[in-house]
């Protein structure tokens, strides 16, 4: 490290309102006992007004001081997203996000369709489903991975009314 001592952060994206949108940023600095960096991209396609999909990287890299042995201990933090939003009106969209964790080698889903059936109330049904990574055995009796299996899933419904007084 050449200057361990300065942070610092910087970015470049395009026009945020234009139909096709890209943004890349780098960050480094000092973190706890450690050092970081921190690299992200994002490209969004909106192709109309009611449709819109954005892809993301983040990736992240942390040297921690390990307190025990006096080393240095490197973590490598990868996330890969995807989201899809379409509007069906004005009062009812849905999301869609699916979320790579490259270090816990998990795969998390988000489903989520809104409906504002008054000014400042809405009502909300979501379902988020996570598969993690395992190995398993083949037919051929060599080790095989990944094999993604669903390891948690949730519904929920919520209702959010505002109340004049």
């Amino acid at each position: 490290m050449l200057y361990p001592n300065l942070s610092y952060w910087a970015w470049l994206q395009n026009n945020w309102s234009s139909k096709f949108n890209f943004s890349l940023q780098h960050s480094q600095g000092k973190y706890r006992t450690g050092y970081r960096w921190g690299y992200d991209g994002s490209l969004r396609i909106r192709p109309s007004s009611r449709f819109n999909v954005q892809f993301s990287y983040n990736r992240s890299l942390i040297d921690l001081l390990d307190s025990d042995t006096g080393s240095m201990d490197r973590d490598i933090f990868e996330i890969w997203r995807s989201k899809i939003y379409y509007h069906f009106t004005r009062d009812l969209n849905a999301r869609l996000i699916l979320q790579y964790n490259g270090m816990e080698k998990r795969l998390d889903t988000y489903y989520l369709i809104a409906y504002n059936f008054k000014p400042g109330s809405f009502l909300y049904l979501a379902y988020t489903e996570r598969f993690d990574s395992e190995n398993y055995i083949g037919s051929n009796g060599q080790e095989v991975s990944p094999k993604f299996g669903s390891s948690y899933k949730v519904l929920q419904l919520k209702v959010s009314y505002l109340l004049q007084i």
